[in-house]
Parts: structure tokens; C-alpha cells; sequence
């Protein structure tokens, strides 16, 4: 079993109510301070690739601040048996517009691809709720003003997120997430991607 950062070695905990142990760690390897982890959350590898983590499920770790440092996420949704649903003017112009709505978090950069969706997000404020009920409710938001009645289960599931680091770079991350469509095979140049924008400036304290 691996040790902290500190040397501490990791708790192994009896949830009595869930019948599952966790594994309770002193700090993560950049220092920040975790709650807990779920062992079947954890058990894969995590990649370096923001596109999508090598694991089978979707992380379940709070977001974390630290001193002054902001707090930015970057999430990942995707649509129900990778359907492509989503780059298109209409459903582009949906999104922004619950986003909006939804504002216990602020979108900063994102790109729409026509199965999935990445986005780097903030809490809007000390008192937002917690990423993945953010993400719930804006995506319920969507499916109600869904245009194609025919296309009933939009969303796949789940979601991925992961919290910037100290040491990431926001610029770079967006860099690569914005050539997704480049990689995909959509354009030639990210640029002309229609389906992606900002509709906030994040505070990303490298900056």
C-alpha cells in the first residue's frame, strides 16, 4: 500500500453503512489534503490525457482549494451510446444558455464535439454545490428544452472531472482540449471549429 506524501501510510476504513472499505489518505502527491477515495473509483490507473482518464468510472473526489489558489475543473460528459447530438448551432445555442442558468458554477472554455463535451468550470462563489450536482441539474435543464423529441435519453450517465493542479497550466490545457476537433478529424484547424467559446474568464492563479 502506498504512503503519502508525508511518509504517513494510508487508513483502511469500514463504511458499516455501505459495507465497503475505503482507503483514507493523508495528502495527494501534490499535497492537498483528501477526504477519502472509494477503492472501485480508484483501483485504474488515472491517464495524463484530459481528454479521457484511463479508468472504467468517473472520479468521485471533492473539488479542493488551497490558500488563495482558484479553483478550476475540468469536466467531460458525453452523450447516451456516444450519439452524435451535440455540434450543431441549435444544441450549441441550448448549452450556453443553461450554463447560464446554471450558476452555482461559471463555464470558462469549452469545446463542443458531436458525442461529448469538455469544459473547465469555477465555483461561483463559496457556497456552490457540488460539481456533479451541477452538472445534473444543467444537464436535466438541456433534456427538458431538448429540440428532437425522438432523441429522448440524451446523456450518457456519468461524467469525468478533474481539478487543475498546482503546477497545471489552464492555457495549455485548453491548447490541447481545443484541438480535439483537429485530432477528430472534423477541421484542419482549430479555429474553425463553430462549437466551442468562453463565456467566462477563469482566474487560474499562474496568471
Amino acid at each position: 500500500m502506498k504512503r503519502g506524501r508525508a511518509g504517513a501510510r494510508p487508513s483502511r476504513v469500514l463504511n458499516r453503512k455501505r459495507r465497503k472499505w475505503r482507503v483514507v489518505l493523508p495528502h495527494d502527491r501534490m499535497g492537498f489534503r483528501i477526504a477519502s477515495q472509494t477503492l472501485i473509483h480508484y483501483s485504474a490507473p488515472v491517464s495524463d490525457d484530459p481528454e479521457f482518464p484511463s479508468r472504467k468510472l468517473p472520479a468521485r473526489q471533492p473539488w479542493l482549494s488551497k490558500g488563495n489558489q482558484s479553483v478550476i475543473v475540468f469536466v467531460t460528459v458525453c452523450s447516451h451510446d456516444r450519439e452524435e447530438v451535440f455540434a450543431n448551432p441549435e444544441i450549441h445555442d441550448l448549452l450556453v444558455q443553461k450554463w447560464h442558468e446554471a450558476d452555482s458554477w461559471i463555464v470558462g472554455k469549452y469545446v463542443i464535439l458531436p458525442d461529448h463535451i469538455h469544459l473547465f468550470a469555477a465555483p461561483n462563489g463559496e457556497s456552490s454545490s457540488e460539481i456533479r450536482r451541477w452538472v445534473k441539474f444543467w444537464k436535466s435543464q438541456v433534456s427538458k428544452g431538448w429540440p428532437r423529441s425522438r432523441e429522448h435519453t440524451v446523456w450518457q450517465r456519468d461524467m469525468w472531472d478533474r481539478q487543475l493542479r498546482s503546477g497545471d497550466s489552464y492555457a495549455q490545457k485548453w491548447k490541447y482540449v481545443r484541438d480535439n476537433p483537429v485530432r477528430h478529424g472534423l477541421v484542419e484547424h482549430a479555429d474553425d471549429w463553430p462549437f466551442q467559446g468562453e463565456l467566462n474568464p477563469l482566474a487560474w492563479h499562474e496568471e
